[in-house]
C-alpha cells in the first residue's frame, strides 16, 4: 500500500470519529436538564388545557431547558396508579405534575420524594392530602355563590337546577354541597342527580331534564369527558345548562363562571419553577387560589333557548362563543 492511500484511509478514519465525536457531544448539549413527568387524569378541553399551559409556561421560564414526560390513565385510577409508579421509578423524572384528582392521589400514594405540583383539584384536603412536605398546586374551586348569581341572571324562570355530578368523585362532592347551599340560598330548589360512570350519562341527563327547569355540571371529570353529549341532550329539551368550568361552554353549555385553564397550568409552571430551581419547599407554597370572574357564554345556545344576557351582566368581563 502506497503512502497516498495510507493517507486517505487516515483522513477518513479521522473524519468518521470526528464526526462520531460530534454527534455524541451534539446528543448530550440537546439533552434537557429537566424532565417533569406529567400524569394527566383523562382527556377533556379543561384538563388539556392544564397541561398545555404549564408545558408552555415552563419551557418559556427553563429556557427551553426541559423535556417531558406524558401520561394520560384515560379516566381509570388503575391506570392512574400504574402509571405514577412508573414516574416514581423513573430516576430522570426531577418532579411530577399532576392534573385533576385521581392522579394527584395516585401520585401522593407513591411518591414520598419529588416534588409533586398539581393543578385543577378542588380541594387536596377532601382527598385526604394535607400538609404534605413534597406537594403543592393550584386549586380551582371557584366562586359558587357568583356561578348560581350567573343561573339567575340568565335562566330567571329556573325554579329548580338539577345537579349532574360523579358520586364517586370526593372532589365533586364537596362541589355539590356548595352549590346545593347557594342554590338554596338563591331559593332555588337542587336536585342531585349522581352517575357512577360514564355509560349512565345519557339516561342521568335526560331524567334531569324531565325534573328540573335547568342543569349545573359542577367541575367533574366523568361528566367533562362527556360535556358534549350531555350539551346536545339539554338543548334537545331546551333546557340551559350551565357549568363550573369555562371550557365547557366550547362544547354547547349555556354558561360558565370560572377559570382559563391555560392560565391554571401557567400558575402551576411557576409553582414548579420556584420548587425545582429556587428550591422552594412545596409544603411552604401549598394550595394557591386564583382569582376567577370570567363570563363565557355560548351564542349559538343562548339564541336556541330563546334567552338574552341581562343589563345586570354589562359591567361583567363575558366572552362570547360563537
Amino acid at each position: 500500500m502506497n503512502i497516498k492511500k495510507i493517507l486517505i484511509i487516515g483522513i477518513c478514519v479521522t473524519s468518521i470519529a470526528a464526526y462520531l465525536v460530534f454527534k455524541q457531544l451534539k446528543k448530550r448539549a440537546t439533552k434537557s436538564k429537566y424532565t417533569i413527568g406529567i400524569l394527566q387524569t383523562a382527556s377533556h378541553p379543561a384538563l388539556d388545557a392544564t397541561r398545555e399551559g404549564f408545558i408552555k409556561e415552563l419551557t418559556t421560564l427553563l429556557n427551553s431547558d426541559v423535556s417531558f414526560t406524558i401520561y394520560n390513565a384515560e379516566g381509570s385510577p388503575a391506570n392512574a396508579h400504574m402509571l405514577a409508579q412508573r414516574l416514581h421509578n423513573d430516576a430522570s423524572i426531577a418532579a411530577i405534575y399532576a392534573i385533576a384528582s385521581p392522579a394527584l392521589q395516585a401520585a401522593a400514594i407513591v411518591e414520598n420524594d419529588k416534588p409533586i405540583i398539581f393543578a385543577t383539584v378542588t380541594d387536596p384536603k377532601v382527598l385526604g392530602i394535607e400538609n404534605a412536605h413534597n406537594i403543592c398546586g393550584v386549586s380551582d374551586m371557584i366562586n359558587m355563590r357568583k356561578e348560581i348569581e350567573l343561573i339567575a341572571q340568565l335562566a330567571p324562570t329556573a325554579k329548580t337546577v338539577a345537579i349532574l355530578f360523579n358520586n364517586a368523585e370526593p372532589n365533586s362532592l364537596a362541589q355539590v354541597q356548595q352549590i346545593k347551599h347557594e342554590l338554596t340560598s338563591a331559593g332555588i330548589i337542587p336536585l342531585e342527580v349522581g352517575i357512577s360512570q360514564e355509560s349512565d350519562i345519557p339516561a342521568a341527563t335526560e331524567m334531569a331534564c324531565r325534573k328540573a327547569d335547568a342543569l349545573i355540571a359542577p367541575a367533574d371529570n366523568t361528566v367533562a369527558c362527556a360535556m358534549e353529549l350531555v350539551a346536545s341532550i339539554a338543548l334537545k329539551y331546551k333546557k340551559p345548562l350551565f357549568a363550573c368550568y369555562n371550557q365547557a361552554v366550547n362544547q354547547g353549555a349555556l354558561a360558565a363562571r370560572g377559570f382559563d385553564y391555560n392560565k391554571v397550568g401557567e400558575k402551576a409552571a411557576q409553582l414548579a419553577h420556584d420548587v425545582i430551581i429556587k428550591n422552594e419547599n412545596p409544603e411552604h407554597i401549598g394550595t394557591v387560589q386564583l382569582e376567577n370572574d370570567i363570563i363565557s357564554i355560548n351564542k349559538k345556545t343562548l339564541h336556541m333557548l330563546g334567552l338574552q344576557i341581562p343589563e345586570s351582566l354589562s359591567k361583567s368581563t363575558i366572552t362570547i362563543i360563537e
